[in-house]
C-alpha cells in the first residue's frame, strides 16, 4: 500500500506540562500564535529547547505539534519516540492548513497514545503509532475528539491492546481516515469490545470519510464499530465507508444504536467468524451498503430482532478473494471480481 511520508508545523512560545508517568513523556500541548509557513524538524537526537530547525531540531512529537500553525510543518525523523501525547488539536485552517509528517523517505513511530482534542485545519500523514505496554485496556490508542477539517493519512496505526486502535468521537466536522494500514487490536476487554476502528460522534456529526484503509484483524471486536456502547446512545453519523479492505475479525462492521446517514461502498469485507456485518440494536435511518464484495464468512448479517437491518442494495460474494499476503502493503485481492473492490480498486 503506498505510503505517504512528509510532515508539518510552526514554533511558538508554550506551556509545557512534562512530568514522567511510567517512563513515558507525558505532555499537555499548549501555545500563542506565530507567523504561518515555517518548516520544523523533530529527531530522537534533538531537545525541545532547541528553535526545532534542521540541524537543531526537537526532540518530541508533542512538540513538533504544538508548534502547528496555519501553513506551517513539522517534519519528524525515524525513529522511536516514547511519549503520551495530549491536548488540544492545531488550530489552523482549511484554506492554509498545518501539517504534522514523517520525513520524505523516513519512518518514526510514536509508541504510546496519540489524542487529540478538537483543532482545525490539520494533517497528520506518515506517524505511525503502536501499542506501549505501560498503557492500559481502556485507553483508545489514538483519539480524536470533535474538530473541524483534519485528516489522518498514510499510517500504520497497529498494535492496541485496549478498546481501539482509533477512536473518533465528539461531533467532528469534515473529517478523514484515507489511506492507512489499521490493524491487530488484540483481545484485552470483554467479548467483542476491542476494535481496530471506533466511531462514536453524536447525532450532529457531519461530512466524515473512511476511505482507500487496510483494516485487519480485530479478532475479539470489529474492524470497523460505528456506534456507541449501547443502543440508547446517539452513536455514529453521517460517515462514508469507502473502498476499504476489511479482512479477519469477529465481525468486519457492526453499526449500532441510534447511528444514522451512514453508507458503505466499494468495501471488501473478508474473513469474518461471526458474520461482516452486525446491525446491533440499530433504530436508526438510512444505513445503506450501496456496493461491495462480502467473502470467507458465515453469514453477511444479522439484525437483533425487532430492530433494523442494514440495507443491503447491491453486494458481490466469492468463496476467497485470494489475498496476496495479510499485512500492510499487501492484501491484493487475486480473485479477478474482488479487485474490483477495495483500498486498491479506483
Amino acid at each position: 500500500m503506498p505510503r505517504k511520508r512528509r510532515v508539518g508545523v510552526i514554533a511558538a512560545s508554550l506551556v509545557l506540562l512534562a512530568v514522567v508517568a511510567g517512563g513515558a513523556l507525558v505532555i499537555a500541548i499548549g501555545g500563542s500564535e506565530e507567523p504561518a509557513g515555517r518548516a520544523y524538524y523533530v529527531a530522537p537526537g534533538g531537545s525541545d529547547g532547541n528553535p526545532g530547525t534542521s540541524q537543531r531540531p526537537f526532540r518530541t512529537i508533542a512538540k513538533g505539534l504544538s508548534v502547528l500553525r496555519s501553513g506551517a510543518t513539522t517534519y519528524v525523523r525515524t525513529g522511536e519516540y516514547d511519549e503520551v501525547v495530549k491536548g488540544p488539536g492545531p488550530q489552523c485552517s482549511s484554506s492554509a492548513p498545518c501539517r504534522l509528517r514523517s520525513q520524505p523517505g523516513e519512518r518514526p513511530v510514536l509508541k504510546g497514545l496519540l489524542w487529540l482534542d478538537g483543532g482545525e485545519g490539520w494533517e497528520i500523514d506518515g506517524i505511525d503509532v503502536t501499542w506501549s505496554d505501560r498503557r492500559a485496556a481502556d485507553e483508545h490508542m489514538v483519539k480524536v475528539v470533535g474538530g473541524s477539517d483534519w485528516t489522518l493519512t498514510g499510517m500504520e496505526i497497529a498494535g492496541a491492546r485496549s478498546f481501539a486502535n482509533l477512536l473518533v468521537a465528539g461531533e467532528p466536522r469534515n473529517w478523514r481516515v484515507v489511506g492507512n494500514c489499521i490493524h491487530d487490536t488484540y483481545p484485552s476487554n470483554a467479548t467483542n469490545q476491542d476494535h481496530n476502528v471506533y466511531v462514536n460522534l453524536g447525532s450532529d456529526a457531519s461530512d466524515g470519510v473512511i476511505e482507500g484503509n487496510l483494516i485487519f484483524s480485530a479478532t475479539n471486536g470489529s474492524n470497523i464499530k460505528l456506534g456507541g456502547p449501547d443502543e440508547t446512545d446517539p452513536g455514529a453519523s453521517h460517515v462514508a465507508v469507502i473502498r476499504n479492505t476489511l479482512y479477519n475479525a469477529a465481525q468486519n462492521v457492526l453499526v449500532g444504536g441510534r447511528s444514522h446517514d451512514i453508507s458503505f461502498e466499494g468495501n471488501i469485507t473478508a474473513g469474518a467468524r461471526l458474520r461482516l456485518f452486525r446491525a446491533y440494536r440499530l433504530t436508526g435511518d438510512d444505513v445503506v451498503v450501496k456496493s461491495g464484495l462480502a467473502a470467507d464468512a458465515p453469514a453477511v448479517q444479522y439484525a437483533d430482532p425487532g430492530f433494523r437491518e442494514i440495507t443491503i442494495e447491491h453486494i458481490e460474494t466469492v468463496r476467497d478473494p485470494r489475498f496476496d499476503a495479510h499485512r500492510c502493503g499487501a492484501l491484493r485481492p487475486g480473485d479477478a471480481v474482488a479487485s474490483r473492490y477495495g483500498a486498491y480498486a479506483r
